[in-house]
């Protein structure tokens, strides 16, 4: 719960902080920076540079680095984005059941403002939705101007080749509805490069309606 707490409180981390996480110099973080290594953003004004918690995450796992004990929790931050109500509260209780914190939004608007609030590592998009839809969402979270570093999972009853075309969009991983639990905990887990050898989730929602 410690652990926990702390990550609650973490919003960004200064150049400062990453340096103590990986042993060196805050000189060398601000080299990464300035080379578009790590992510980052300058605060009005005063012209500091702060790392949001995902971005930092993400440079980790691309250098292979280990993930510092107090930041583990965000690991397990994941963000559900579908219209359909019934099935998002099945999704919901087979990922706290192992342990991952959720957060629910029922159309692509919701689903930008929750990414900056609540900074999951994993997004699970629903690809047909009113209004913003979710290959819409997709080409917001990929564009080149900035990329975001989620990693999202496809969940949808669409055809084969909307799939493969969120794929070539920017999504990681598609699953098709419907979908056996033990599957989608599994993609979601690796998602979040999380290993997870004990599942013990039951199949009863394995038909799902879409």
């Amino acid at each position: 719960m410690k652990d926990i707490a702390m990550a609650e409180r973490l919003v960004t981390l200064t150049t400062g902080e990453i340096a103590k996480y990986l042993n060196v110099n805050y000189i060398t973080v601000i080299r990464w920076i300035n080379k578009g290594r790590l992510k980052a953003h300058k605060l009005p004004a005063r012209g500091d540079r702060r790392v949001e918690i995902h971005d930092f995450l993400e440079f980790l796992r691309k250098n292979d680095l280990p993930i510092p004990d107090d930041l583990k929790p965000y690991l397990r931050r994941i963000l559900i984005v579908d219209d359909d109500v019934a099935l998002t509260q099945v999704m919901l209780r087979i990922l706290e059941e192992s342990g991952f914190e959720v957060k629910i939004g029922h159309d692509g608007f919701s689903a930008g403002q929750l990414l900056g609030i609540f900074q999951p590592v994993v997004m699970i998009l629903d690809l047909k939705m009113p209004g913003l839809d979710g290959m819409q969402v997709l080409e917001r979270l990929r564009s080149d101007e900035s990329p975001s570093p989620v990693r999202v999972l496809v969940v949808s009853g669409a055809s084969k080749r909307e799939l493969d075309a969120a794929i070539a969009a920017g999504a990681d991983d598609i699953l098709s509805k419907p979908f056996m639990n033990d599957v989608f905990l599994g993609k979601v887990a690796a998602l979040a490069g999380l290993s997870l050898p004990q599942i013990n989730i039951n199949n009863e929602f394995r038909n799902t309606a879409e």
